[in-house]
């Protein structure tokens, strides 16, 4: 007996062009399978394209639509911010040959590409989606023109959409879950909670001005307590979630990159003064390796490490930022505002001078980019207190003062407390151009030497348009997000 595997590519092709021109083109290819014995049986594997309609359409004109057994055409006008155009495909297998779709290709690729502010998306349709013998499959393509986006005319974009079918030969894994929906939409509707008990766990919200822009609260919500379930896969491996903010998911490493200094330019180099380096984030050396180094390339390189411009082999090709993460981070403009004190200030004072304008001499307020590190008010809010010490005890005492004993319960329910590593922060102390602020394994907030090495977990926010697909967020069944 002779057997032959056979897979079909199913090209969906969308040309957008305001007005819109959308091509969804099926490609129905051809194959037999013929088996060797005391007959010949000739079996065909034959996936077709068999209907196109229209689902729903907002704000937008539809004309010339037409289909045949391979091809779909169409041409559309969003009208503004907020258009959608939905359409509705169905595929059968008319052949004799049971088919699964084994991979999916283009989404990711297109979504990033520019105009970010189209998007697509694939609905009711997964890799391992099963088509046996006269079945048929409906699923949606779905284009969307971003609410906040700017209207502007004539802008071009592709998608192409490549789904491969194969045929079915043994088991296949079960489908993929299909997503719920955005993430943070996910989040607020079914995980905050009003009240955390003292000692408990959960994502409630923070009657702070936003995180990202000055707009009142509730503008976020973090997750508090000494484990909450806001573990979450990304970049193919395990980070957490600190919380929402301006309808944004704010992430942190689960565990640290390495130690390394903060900044060690040499004295005339950028915003350095001194041999030590410069607690400037805008030129920090660290900054440049998140952002534009080794680690946001995911290669090899050196990284700062110790005084005047030392540096130290740093391999990040493993877990450096891949390709799929990076389309996956939002632009962001993180305030640099530092304290001139530290043995006074609680964790709402920290917020209120890392968001302000006050810094050292001649430095921006304001920095954007991509990957950061968390703020001494990140650590400070992620406390829930304890029987002993109640969350608002903790929030009251300064953050300098939280090895004292008598708060152990601060630290002790803080998941962002590490008995074992000193972490590095975004916050600069004001008194001199070289300080900026750690946590400290003993539990407590206090200044450093910007060359110091010290443990390094990436910070960073996610786009609002990301996808909550599975998971409960605990340890070992992280959120995996689209």
């Amino acid at each position: 007996m002779y057997q032959r595997r056979h897979t079909k590519n199913v090209i969906l092709t969308v040309l957008i062009i305001l007005s819109f021109v959308m091509i969804i083109g099926y490609s129905a290819l051809s194959s037999k399978l013929v088996i060797n014995g005391t007959s010949n049986i000739t079996s065909n594997f034959r996936v077709l394209f068999t209907d196109i309609t229209e689902g729903t359409m907002n704000s937008l004109e539809t004309k010339d639509v037409s289909f045949d057994g391979t091809t779909a055409t169409f041409r559309v006008d969003l009208k503004k911010p907020g258009s959608t155009a939905e359409y509705i495909l169905t595929v059968e297998n008319q052949g004799s040959l049971d088919a699964y779709l084994e991979s999916i290709e283009g989404i990711d690729a297109a979504n990033a590409a520019s105009p970010t502010y189209i998007k697509f998306k694939l609905k009711d349709i997964t890799r391992y989606t099963r088509l046996n013998v006269g079945d048929t499959k409906t699923f949606k393509v779905i284009v969307t023109y971003d609410q906040s986006a700017t209207e502007i005319p004539e802008t071009s974009k592709q998608l192409t959409l490549r789904l491969n079918f194969a045929q079915v030969s043994g088991d296949i894994p079960e489908p993929e879950p299909e997503p719920y929906g955005n993430a943070v939409e996910y989040l607020l509707a079914n995980k905050v909670e009003s009240t955390v008990a003292d000692g408990g766990n959960g994502l409630v919200a923070i009657n702070n001005t936003g995180e990202i822009t000055t707009i009142t609260s509730p503008r976020e919500y973090r997750y508090i307590g000494p484990n909450p379930d806001n573990y979450v896969q990304f970049n193919d491996e395990l980070w957490r979630i600190i919380g929402i903010f301006d309808g944004k998911l704010k992430l942190i490493r689960n565990e640290s990159i390495g130690n390394y200094s903060w900044d060690n330019k040499p004295t005339g180099i950028g915003s350095s003064i001194s041999p030590y380096g410069s607690n400037d984030w805008s030129d920090s050396l660290l900054q440049e390796v998140l952002n534009n180094g080794p680690y946001y390339n995911r290669t090899t390189g050196n990284c700062p490490s110790g005084q005047n411009g030392v540096t130290t082999p740093c391999d990040f090709s493993n877990n450096g930022l891949t390709e799929k993460a990076k389309q996956m981070i939002e632009l962001i403009t993180w305030k640099l505002g530092g304290s001139k004190t530290y043995n006074d200030v609680t964790t709402q004072m920290f917020y209120e001078r890392e968001r302000g304008t006050t810094v050292y001499s001649g430095r921006p307020t304001e920095w954007t980019g991509y990957i950061g590190l968390m703020y001494p008010s990140d650590y400070g809010f992620a406390t829930s207190g304890g029987s002993t010490t109640g969350r608002s005890s903790c929030l009251a005492k300064e953050l300098y003062n939280w090895d004292n004993s008598s708060y152990n319960d601060c630290k002790s329910n803080n998941w962002l407390y590490d008995s074992l590593n000193y972490y590095l922060t975004m916050s600069n102390y004001l008194g001199y151009s070289d300080l900026v602020f750690i946590v400290f394994k003993d539990g407590y907030v206090r200044t450093a030497s910007v060359n110091d090495k010290n443990d390094v977990r990436p910070t960073l926010y996610l786009k609002s348009n990301i996808e909550f697909v599975s998971g409960s967020g605990r340890e070992g069944d992280p959120y995996i997000l689209k």
